[in-house]
């Protein structure tokens, strides 16, 4: 089973005995599958499916085989747009999804939050910080991704203390 527990896979595959077999289904399991491994960072896991038809009873068994592979690590992060911030010090905030790391797609999305708090707390407060595309390399199994960051204007709020609008603002 690997990095996926059997209640996973058996929920993913809606499996449950004495349902009506099509043969559709097998496909459908793969694919579901095969996207459960790779949200997991699994980008070359092998699924196969077996079906044996039981002569007695009628009933078709199918038998799964998984073999998930080595994880699917982040080997780079490339910047676009105007990232405007040293490139060092966006890099430094990607700790647990960074370069070397086990390429977790959600795990990923969820860190460029971060990245965008960043922004924020630096004046960039229309910064958008996304995930532009993740490209699989399957011949050595590392994913190459692409950040397109745009950080927009510094914004700054200036009061005019003669005016008493501090507090209005503040409030």
């Amino acid at each position: 089973f690997g990095p996926v527990s059997k209640q996973k896979i058996i929920a993913t595959a809606q499996l449950e005995s004495d349902s009506r077999y099509d043969e559709t289904r097998e496909q459908r399991i793969i694919t579901e599958l095969s996207r459960v491994y790779r949200e997991e960072g699994y980008y070359s896991a092998s699924i196969n499916i077996y079906n044996m038809v039981n002569l007695e009873t009628g009933g078709i068994r199918l038998e799964i085989n998984i073999d998930p592979g080595e994880p699917t690590l982040l080997d780079e992060v490339r910047l676009y747009g105007f990232p405007v911030l040293p490139e060092a010090e966006v890099m430094q905030l990607l700790t647990q999804s960074g370069p070397g790391k086990i390429f977790r797609e959600d795990a990923f999305k969820n860190e460029l939050e971060r990245v965008r708090k960043h922004y924020f707390d630096n004046g960039f407060l229309t910064a958008e910080v996304t995930l532009n595309n993740a490209l699989y390399d399957a011949e050595k199994n590392v994913v190459y991704a692409n950040l397109m960051i745009n950080a927009g204007p510094v914004v700054k709020t200036v009061f005019n203390p003669q005016t008493g609008e501090e507090k209005l603002w503040l409030e």
